[in-house]
């Protein structure tokens, strides 16, 4: 796959375009970028991914909600699909004034020679997302292209959304997001000092600051890690906020099995398996070990 951007795009004779955020890369994304790579192979033209490297409310709206998918998980998720190009937008003020007809013409017909456009069910793109399906459908009409709206996918009669799957993981629902997404949700960070509160009885934990995705609720989750190649397991803690700084997101304390070495700054990658139990305060330290050493030959079991 080759990625690029809209100012060193390469000779493109044509192609079959798809355009969204695709945070997440979730069942009913990867039904839209299939379908794109199907098309694009049948017309022996470009399979092309059109995406953004940060969200665009963080232009439009000024604040953006949690990510679920990095922009380098992202760009690897659309990469094992089989996309031939991805083409990473920077979405600025400048690219969100772009008029919904202005991109048509001078984006996907002049620089992409598209031959068909495949977008969701609720698709909306130029300014003010005044550009929807109907509108392409038109335009294709007098540039010469075809528009495909793939209908929505369900799962127990509920649309799969970004929306929902961030909700799922901040109320602790992993299996559900789980369904969603068509895999495990994973968190990427840098392992950073926190307390050693851990260590002083016996578990380390490796305090993550995740890049700005969606934490899921406090509790103890079985967990998988992917570190430098090598692939682990562990169990991840996430606690409230404290209460002198509520504003403060909470981050994932991860205890490797069977691991010693120093990985501070480190960056890893946890995979959320299953919730074990929520939070809980303990009264004295041989209560909290009690627990940990439950909670781990429950994970054990569970991820063999």
């Amino acid at each position: 796959m080759r990625i690029t951007s809209l100012k060193h795009l390469p000779n493109i004779q044509a192609s079959v375009v798809t355009l969204g955020v695709f945070d997440g890369v979730h069942l009913a994304h990867r039904k839209i970028i299939k379908k794109t790579i199907a098309e694009a192979k049948h017309l022996k033209a470009k399979s092309i991914v059109i995406t953004f490297e940060k969200h665009p409310k963080k232009t439009t709206h000024k604040k953006a909600p949690l990510i679920l998918t990095t922009t380098t998980k992202k760009i690897d998720l659309i990469r094992k699909l089989g996309v031939d190009i991805l083409v990473l937008v920077d979405f600025n003020k400048k690219f969100a004034s772009i008029p919904a007809r202005s991109f048509i013409e001078n984006i996907l017909v002049r620089k992409l020679k598209v031959r068909k456009v495949v977008v969701g069910h609720d698709y909306g793109f130029g300014k003010g997302k005044e550009g929807n399906a109907k509108l392409l459908k038109n335009e294709g009409k007098r540039f010469g292209f075809k528009t495909l709206v793939t209908a929505p996918v369900l799962i127990n009669n509920k649309i799969i959304s970004s929306t929902r799957i961030r909700s799922a993981v901040r109320s602790g629902d992993i299996s559900t997001a789980k369904k969603y997404l068509g895999r495990d949700y994973s968190v990427i960070g840098k392992v950073e000092q926190g307390k050693k509160l851990g260590r002083t009885f016996g578990f380390p934990t490796a305090n993550l600051n995740c890049f700005n995705e969606v934490v899921p609720k406090e509790g103890v989750y079985a967990v998988r890690i992917r570190m430098n190649g090598k692939n682990y397991k562990g169990a991840c803690s996430i606690t409230s906020p404290t209460f002198d700084r509520p504003d403060k997101p909470a981050k994932p304390e991860v205890f490797i099995f069977n691991f010693k070495k120093n990985i501070y700054n480190k960056v890893m990658e946890v995979y959320f398996i299953k919730k074990i139990r929520g939070s809980r305060k303990f009264n004295n330290i041989p209560a909290l070990v009690k627990q940990i050493n439950r909670d781990i030959a429950v994970i054990k079991k569970l991820i063999k």
